[in-house]
C-alpha cells in the first residue's frame, strides 16, 4: 500500500449515540524526509477523541474521565505519550529501570502554575487534587473541569532511540500498580518472571492488588529480549 493511501480508521462507541468511525490520512503526517511524524500524529488525535468523549458526556451526564499511554515502535525508534498518571517505565540492557513517562499531579510546579493561571485551585484531599476533585491533572473526559482547562488532555510525549538502550522490556501501567509499586520494584519483580505467561503482567497485576492498591490496575508487560536491533535500526536508516 502506497504511503499516501494508508489511512487510521479509528471506532467510537458511545453511550445512546450510533458508532462513528472516522478516518484519518495518513500522508498527512508524513515529513519531506518520509517519516511519520508521530509526535502531531498522536497529539492530534488523542485532542480529538477528548473532545468526542467530552461531548458524547455533557449529553449523558457522564463526569468520569480516564488516562491514556501511548507506545508507538517503529524500528528502534519509541514514542511514548501520556496523559495523566499511568506510567510506562524501560528495562535497559543493564536491568536499570530507566522512566518512559512523568505523571501529571496537581502538585507539580508546571502544573500548579498553569491550574492556577487557568482560574483554578488545587486541595488537599488524601492526596493534592484539582478543586479538591481530580487527583490528576490532565485526561480524557472529566468534562467538568474542561470548560475552564483546569483539566486538560494535552499529552507529554517523549522519544527514545531503543538501540541506544537495548531494554529488555517495556512496562506500560495505570497508577493502581504505581501507587505500589516503585519504577524500580516493578522492573526486579519481572526480571524474574519473564518466563511466565503474559511475561509476568499477571503476576504484577495480583501482586500490586494483594498489597492492598484501591485503583484499578491494568499492566502490560512488552518482551524485547529477543529483539533484532541492529537489523531494526538498519531498517531504520532506510526508511
Amino acid at each position: 500500500m502506497d504511503m499516501e493511501e494508508r489511512t487510521i480508521t479509528r471506532e467510537v462507541n458511545s453511550t445512546n449515540t450510533s458508532t462513528v468511525i472516522e478516518t484519518v490520512e495518513i500522508s498527512s503526517y508524513v515529513e519531506n524526509s518520509g517519516k511519520i511524524n508521530y509526535i502531531k500524529l498522536v497529539t492530534d488525535q488523542v485532542l480529538l477523541v477528548d473532545q468526542q468523549i467530552v461531548e458524547t458526556a455533557k449529553k449523558t451526564y457522564d463526569v468520569a474521565g480516564s488516562t491514556a499511554l501511548i507506545a508507538v515502535l517503529e524500528g528502534t525508534r519509541l514514542i511514548v505519550a501520556n496523559v495523566g498518571d499511568s506510567r510506562g517505565v524501560m528495562c535497559d540492557s543493564k536491568g536499570n529501570a530507566i522512566p518512559l513517562s512523568f505523571d501529571h499531579k496537581p502538585q507539580q510546579m508546571r502544573e500548579r502554575k498553569r491550574i492556577k493561571e487557568a482560574g483554578g485551585f488545587i486541595a488537599f484531599n488524601g492526596v493534592w487534587r484539582v478543586a479538591g476533585i481530580l487527583a490528576t491533572s490532565r485526561a480524557l473526559g472529566d468534562y467538568p473541569l474542561k470548560d475552564k482547562r483546569l483539566v486538560i488532555a494535552d499529552p507529554d510525549i517523549l522519544t527514545f532511540d531503543l538501540a541506544d538502550h537495548k531494554p529488555q522490556f517495556l512496562i506500560l501501567a495505570s497508577d493502581g500498580l504505581w501507587d505500589i509499586f516503585s519504577n524500580e520494584e516493578a522492573v526486579n519483580f519481572i526480571k524474574q518472571r519473564l518466563g511466565e505467561e503474559l511475561f509476568g503482567a499477571k503476576s504484577l497485576t495480583l501482586q500490586a492488588y494483594y498489597k492492598g492498591s484501591l485503583d484499578n490496575i491494568t499492566v502490560v508487560v512488552i518482551n524485547l529480549t529477543n529483539y533484532d536491533w541492529r537489523k531494526a535500526r538498519e531498517e531504520s536508516r532506510n526508511k
